[in-house]
């Protein structure tokens, strides 16, 4: 998370990292829910982009990313991002928001 909050484009302390199962392998794949304001598309991809890369400085594969509008995360009562409130939001078929980090094995 601290890596990805780096990221320009990215909402500083708008993010979570989570699992996701993946049934084709039977582990666990990182994935990343941040909240961003860019809307354009040529932005999201370059997004996208620099969230892997981000992940891949420090040895962390990130195998989805999904980017969401300000303040679609869920925190906590107390006051915390909350990782599985925030993960069972992303519906399992939706794989149209979610992209394949660069390197990842994921089509």
């Amino acid at each position: 998370e601290d890596a990805v909050n780096g990221v320009p484009g990215v909402i500083p302390g708008r993010v979570v990292a989570c699992g996701v199962e993946d049934t084709v392998s039977g582990t666990e794949q990182v994935c990343v829910i941040a909240e961003t304001e860019e809307t354009a598309e040529k932005g999201l991809k370059a997004l996208r982009r620099a969230i892997g890369e981000a992940g891949i400085r420090i040895d962390v594969a990130i195998s989805r990313v999904y980017l969401v509008p300000p303040r679609w995360l869920i925190k906590s009562s107390a006051g915390k991002l909350s990782r599985k409130a925030n993960r069972q939001r992303i519906p399992e078929s939706d794989t149209k928001s979610a992209q394949p980090s660069p390197g990842s094995s994921l089509s």
